[in-house]
């Protein structure tokens, strides 16, 4: 059939304005598209107005709406509904009917008025006279019951047996991809070339930030002090003079001298404890060692005498300064510039609807001011903490997803086979990365859809071709008439459990398309 004349509803849009727009239409058939948000229309009245106009104008109508109260509606008033654009290209319209039902009071069956009373009273006189003799009537009665049994038993064959047919019709896996431009030059979504309109945004955003300068500048340190004990290592005596050097060796040793000088005294094991203090090197924190720590001799006498600290030395300090560099203000400048990006974001967010999504990668500062940005000390300056308090002007990109969402249902439904349908409710949408940024004032980013795809069942004529057919041969039936979904069999159940056959009336027999577990 040929290609549809689309109306798109607009949220909560009335009679009156549904109608005026069927005016300038001059299309044999018209599709009414409900909004993917909200709805309209909802009244059987709002229906029945816009179906006289159309019928008046010579306008076929359908509705693409997926509204439990709209599809309703329209079932009574026999018009087709469709889930998608190509469902309703596919599918067959029905023509809308208006019935007028008017009630026929005080009429008989053959519609001449009732008689008088007084010919009524009459007429069940002389039927009286009629009546046959009570035997005969008694008999007829009989004949009549017995009938009436017959006719029962009859008519229980054909209706208390039911059936329940149920199974998985053969389904496949649709996928689409697209790249769609997201343009603020657009007012509707251009569903073949892959355009959806673009919002563009802006806020003005202040941030502060702060961290530690990385340079250091030492004012002023002073020098551990400890003891340590030298112990003879042989039977002589040994002289130790003042300034005798001991460290903790190893490749990062921190050596020490002696304040006073003295004499071990001779023999293996005499002790001698003097006092010593950090070499100038050394000065500052690095001087304080735990006990134990001073092991070693910086002279010759480490053959004739061994050292240790009993107690760990104590007493050195530093005193610095920060001093701020180039590089910290580079990185301040950085992390404050993602703060403020973060803090547009979830501002913008607030400021758009539930099926707008903000494109993440569009966030960008448009606007950077040298007196919008404020350190609070220049490279060199000496300071504990530098901080940096900025503003700017932050634009950003928003889309309806609804629109990126048709996009991909367009996509999905051209693979969509002749005798199939698209199962909505198997649809699902995955966001992609953005692919090109926003030099040229547009966006273009990916996305992707897959859904399934099953046969169309014709329920009506299926129970006409299952009527009074036995259990084994309705499967035989399904199997080769309805492909079914590979690794599934069709699940046929009668009620009362004795009765072999489905019921004759087609009526009786009820068709469920099972979900995949």
């Amino acid at each position: 059939m040929s290609r549809p004349e689309l109306l798109q509803l607009e949220r909560n849009e009335d009679v009156a304005s549904v109608r005026s727009r069927l005016l300038p239409l001059a299309s044999s058939q018209l599709l009414l598209v409900w909004p993917v948000r909200g709805t309209a229309l909802t009244r059987r009245l709002d229906l029945v107005l816009v179906q006289r106009e159309a019928q008046r104008l010579g306008i076929q109508l359908a509705l693409l709406t997926q509204d439990p109260d709209v599809m309703r509606h329209a079932r009574e008033l026999n018009l087709s509904t469709f889930a998608t654009v190509g469902a309703s290209e596919r599918g067959r319209w029905k023509r809308g009917r208006a019935r007028l039902l008017l009630p026929q009071r005080h009429a008989t069956t053959n519609g001449s008025q009732p008689e008088s009373l007084e010919e009524s009273a009459n007429a069940r006189v002389q039927a009286a006279g009629k009546e046959p003799p009570r035997a005969l009537r008694l008999t007829g009665g009989v004949v009549l019951l017995l009938v009436a049994l017959a006719l029962g038993a009859a008519a229980a064959l054909l209706i208390v047996p039911e059936a329940t047919i149920t199974f998985l019709p053969a389904r496949d896996l649709a996928q689409a991809e697209a790249l769609i431009t997201a343009d603020p030059s657009a007012v509707t979504p251009d569903l073949e070339n892959a355009i959806v309109p673009a919002l563009p945004l802006s806020i003005i955003v202040e941030e502060s930030a702060s961290m530690p300068p990385g340079g250091r500048q030492v004012l002023s340190s002073s020098l551990a002090r400890g003891n340590v004990t030298f112990v003879n290592l042989g039977s002589d005596p040994v002289d130790l003079p003042v300034g005798t050097l001991v460290g903790t060796g190893g490749a990062r040793a921190v050596w020490f001298h002696t304040l006073t000088g003295g004499t071990l005294e001779a023999g293996a094991g005499s002790q001698l404890e003097l006092p010593v203090e950090a070499t100038a090197d050394f000065a500052g924190a690095v001087g304080n060692v735990d006990s134990g720590h001073i092991n070693s001799l910086g002279s010759q006498l480490a053959l004739r005498v061994s050292v240790r600290n009993r107690q760990p030395t104590s007493g050195g300090n530093s005193r610095s300064v920060g001093i701020v560099l180039p590089e910290d203000q580079e990185r301040l400048l950085a992390t404050t510039r993602q703060q403020i990006k973060s803090q547009a974001y979830i501002s913008l967010l607030s400021r758009l609807d539930e099926d707008q999504n903000l494109i993440l990668e569009s966030i960008n500062l448009a606007t950077e001011r040298s007196d919008w940005t404020r350190f609070s000390a220049a490279p060199g300056d000496a300071a504990e903490t530098l901080r940096l308090d900025m503003k700017a002007i932050v634009e950003a990109v928003a889309i309806d997803e609804s629109h990126a969402q048709q996009i991909l249902l367009s996509r999905l439904e051209s693979q969509v086979e002749t005798g199939k349908n698209l199962l909505m409710h198997t649809v699902h949408h995955d966001r992609g990365p953005v692919v090109s940024d926003y030099a040229d004032g547009l966006i273009r980013f990916s996305r992707s859809a897959h859904g399934l795809t099953e046969r169309v069942v014709d329920t009506d004529a299926l129970r006409q071709q299952l009527a009074g057919v036995s259990l084994a041969e309705a499967r035989r039936i399904i199997h080769q008439d309805w492909p079914l979904q590979p690794g599934t069999t069709p699940l046929v159940e009668v009620t009362p459990g004795w009765h072999g056959h489905l019921p004759i009336l087609s009526m009786r027999i009820q068709v469920l398309l099972a979900e995949q577990a």
